[in-house]
């Protein structure tokens, strides 16, 4: 098995068990999350978001008041967005991906294993932010 099968693999196994945390009240608004890699701190973590079981990939990209000035593409079955957690620590901003759309799943791991892959080595919100951005750039120009 390749390491790219590896990691698809790996992501689904760990959002289908966040998907098993998530209450079972499908009005509750609550997310589970955790650590892509729970040996060290890469500032990337799968989260799930109830209603809908909506998978997302959270990647830490700043600290709140910080200005991140990344241009999101309109893909067909995800989205984007920024939005603030407590983790690492307090008040920290993370780039959201997340899954619009149930059956657009394949793919969205496919890009999000990608995005992983490209996100490996870059230790600071800086790295972060301009691998993201160059990421961006290529998937554009696939879809």
């Amino acid at each position: 098995m390749s390491s790219a099968d590896r990691i698809d693999l790996l992501m689904r196994e760990m959002w289908k068990e966040l998907e098993r945390k998530l209450p079972p009240d499908i009005d509750s608004h609550q997310r589970t999350y955790r650590r892509l890699d729970l040996e060290k701190e890469t500032g990337i973590r799968l989260g799930c978001t109830s209603p809908g079981s909506i998978w997302e990939l959270l990647i830490e990209a700043g600290i709140s008041g910080e200005t991140l000035s990344i241009d999101f593409p309109k893909w067909k079955g995800m989205d984007f967005e920024i939005l603030t957690l407590d983790v690492p620590r307090w008040d920290t901003r993370h780039i959201r991906l997340f899954l619009e759309q149930r059956e657009n799943r394949d793919i969205f791991v496919t890009v999000c294993a990608d995005l992983v892959r490209s996100l490996n080595g870059c230790l600071t919100n800086e790295s972060r932010r301009s691998e993201i951005a160059d990421f961006l750039a290529r998937w554009g120009r696939f879809f």
